[in-house]
């Protein structure tokens, strides 16, 4: 056991606030680890214990236990996933930056030539450059020619 002289340590000294202050200092996983060899001590120290009450103190122990191990692997997993849809999102952003390049750059030609529809591409190119700001892609640069 990795962790058992100083979970017997916090045991002993029957310190909660000591025990979870030094919990949170390890990452979720290894967090899982540290209680599943907690468990494993306090179930082997129960039946040492002279005021041991049998099976619904191992139940609700278990149980305790258990719930915060599933809950540790659903944020893991909640935290990958969202990961993930960040990099897809990224990655999609990307791609419509580059595929719309073009197309502005056919705007900005018609604005700067005076086309007909010079007027209408303005307030196009102005929604644009907003939308473009909120999403965080806006490159003054590209749209200087018009600004």
């Amino acid at each position: 056991m990795k962790h058992k002289n100083i979970l017997l340590e916090l045991i002993k000294a029957d310190d909660v606030v000591a025990f979870g202050n030094w919990i949170k200092l390890h990452s979720e996983l290894e967090q899982v680890e540290i209680m599943k060899e907690f468990k494993q001590m306090s179930l082997h120290n129960m039946f040492k214990s002279q005021n041991f009450s049998g099976a619904e103190t191992i139940k609700k122990y278990t149980k305790s236990i258990e719930t915060f191990e599933k809950t540790i692997h659903a944020t893991i997993e909640l935290k990958a996933i969202l990961e993930k849809v960040q990099e897809v999102k990224g990655n999609a952003l990307q791609r419509l930056a580059r595929s719309s390049k073009e197309n502005k750059q056919e705007i900005i030609n018609s604005i700067i030539n005076n086309d007909e529809n010079a007027t209408a591409r303005k307030a196009l190119a102005i929604q644009i450059i907003a939308i473009e700001k909120e999403l965080g892609i806006y490159d003054a640069d590209f749209w200087s020619p018009i600004l």
